[in-house]
């Protein structure tokens, strides 16, 4: 049996979308992962991951759409990943 200790979150830069919006300006879009620690019975702290989040590099909350697509949640603009 396992116990989860709610206090014990980390959260971890994991990617950098360098991403243009239809007029060609960049966005920078940065995924996060969370981890929750656990404390098995025996042995040392372990680390699950958790969630996923999407923000821009000036915190602003994005969703995923689709692979190399996002949007930007306060304004409904769509932006890609720049290729």
């Amino acid at each position: 049996m396992e116990n989860h200790m709610p206090n014990h979150k980390r959260r971890r830069l994991v990617q950098i979308h360098e991403c243009v919006d239809d007029r060609g300006n960049p966005v920078v879009v940065e995924e996060y992962q969370t981890e929750v620690a656990f404390a098995p019975l025996s042995g040392p702290l372990e680390w699950r991951k958790s969630a996923r989040d999407l923000i821009t590099d000036s915190g602003d909350p994005v969703n995923f759409v689709s692979e190399g697509v996002f949007q930007l949640v306060l304004t409904d603009m769509i932006v890609r990943v720049e290729s």
